[in-house]
């Protein structure tokens, strides 16, 4: 009867420890989906994962800043950006703008500036199926724009409005459409919901430095920005690294900071369900188990007295 006690005893004891780690493990993967917040439009399904640049230059900007040639420098980087074989790039940019009237009477707005292709990199749907043309980006006359689906209780589409954009100069904008609700597009990861912004074309209006320093001062700006884009790979996280860096160090800059947004799909979240609910599953029967086992101790030590 004792060898049967300590079977008992040791069967409760190895069924107590693997009831825990399967309940555990149900709970992990459940924390790794809640966290991970999966949105399967997170990033189109035919990419596997795009990139974001990011500039690294705040420590060094009062140096980078005086040097000569760093805007044709920035503009030679974006012109590599745009014509290599490791990966396309697309423009980017979120900013604050602001309604062309009196100072105290300025309304500040959100504002997406688009590079070519961004409108078909996240499928963005507008209402007319109306999207910016080449020629949109040359910034000839008024600006066309194209608005959030919250905006149509302010304008419509023919409307005028003037706008304070990044370099300060104001600019004459005209509504060429409106977003169908709910586009959403991806900054550093994060996903954002545009309905509440203004697109504008990115304005690649210059292609050499000026000698105006206060042209100057808006290409430096403008160039950073507009290097701080999307990546979509052709080859891997390493070589398109070693490709950017290249292009930096040419120029003795500081290298690039990314940050990547990875396409799970409903499959591979179907499987961390999966696994999360068998694991809870084998706990439980072990848990019970355990108790009946335990129930089982009880009973021989009852008999024993």
């Amino acid at each position: 009867m004792k060898e049967k006690k300590s079977k008992y005893v040791i069967s409760a004891i190895a069924l107590t420890i693997f009831s825990v780690l399967f309940i555990i493990l149900s709970a992990l993967t459940f924390i790794i989906i809640i966290l991970n917040d999966f949105d399967f439009n997170k990033i189109p399904e035919k990419y596997e994962s795009i990139y974001q640049t990011a500039d690294n230059f705040e420590e060094a900007f009062s140096e980078i800043r005086t040097r000569d040639e760093i805007v044709n420098q920035l503009i030679d980087i974006n012109n590599k950006f745009h014509n290599n074989s490791k990966f396309d790039f697309v423009e980017i940019c979120i900013s604050d703008i602001y309604t062309d009237a009196n100072k105290n009477e300025r309304e500040k707005l959100n504002a997406i500036y688009c590079g070519e292709g961004l409108f078909e990199l996240f499928e963005l749907k507008t209402e007319s199926n109306i999207y910016f043309s080449k020629d949109d980006f040359k910034f000839d006359g008024e600006i066309p724009v194209i608005l959030g689906n919250n905006l149509k209780n302010k304008y419509s589409v023919g409307d005028t409005i003037e706008l304070i954009r990044m370099d300060l100069y104001p600019i004459k904008c005209k509504v060429i459409d409106f977003l169908e609700s709910g586009q959403t597009v991806i900054r550093f990861s994060q996903i954002i919901n545009i309905d509440d912004f203004i697109c504008i074309p990115f304005p690649a209006d210059f292609n050499q430095q000026s000698d105006d320093p206060e042209i100057r001062e808006y290409q430096l700006r403008l160039m950073i920005t507009r290097n701080n884009g999307i990546i979509i790979p052709k080859t891997t996280e390493k070589e398109i690294k070693k490709e950017i860096n290249s292009y930096t160090d040419e120029y003795q800059l500081p290298n690039y900071l990314y940050s990547a947004s990875v396409n799970f799909d409903k499959k591979f979240c179907s499987i961390l369900v999966s696994v999360a609910v068998l694991s809870l599953i084998i706990g439980i029967i072990l848990l019970i188990t355990d108790i009946k086992i335990f129930k089982k101790i009880k009973n021989y030590k009852n008999q024993q007295h």
